[in-house]
């Protein structure tokens, strides 16, 4: 790349260092919608090397994460930390989100 030769090497541990970063970012960013009171939750289809996937979003008014997730099942918000218990979520009514229903 512009005639600098990198080894398979350096470019692995590089992917490593911001894999690593990320994470810490992701982290922190799933905290801060964990505590929003507000959550908007949508999730959309695609395709994944001939795969059905979905991609999950959750909304908080300062904060965005997304999930990519071969289900579009229970298990998906099952497996989130996303709301306090009396947060209000609005979604589009699709029946899995009758898991936040008390």
């Amino acid at each position: 790349m512009f005639g600098i030769k990198i080894s398979l090497g350096t470019l692995s541990h590089s992917e490593r260092r911001v894999s690593e970063q990320c994470q810490i970012e992701y982290g922190k960013i799933e905290e801060q919608i964990s505590n929003a009171s507000l959550l908007n939750i949508d999730e959309t289809g695609h395709q994944n090397k001939d795969k059905k996937a979905w991609c999950w979003g959750f909304f908080s008014k300062n904060s965005s994460l997304i999930k990519l997730e071969y289900s579009r099942g229970k298990k998906v918000l099952e497996a989130s930390v996303f709301g306090p218990d009396d947060a209000v979520v609005v979604t589009d009514r699709y029946v899995v989100y009758n898991y936040f229903r008390k």
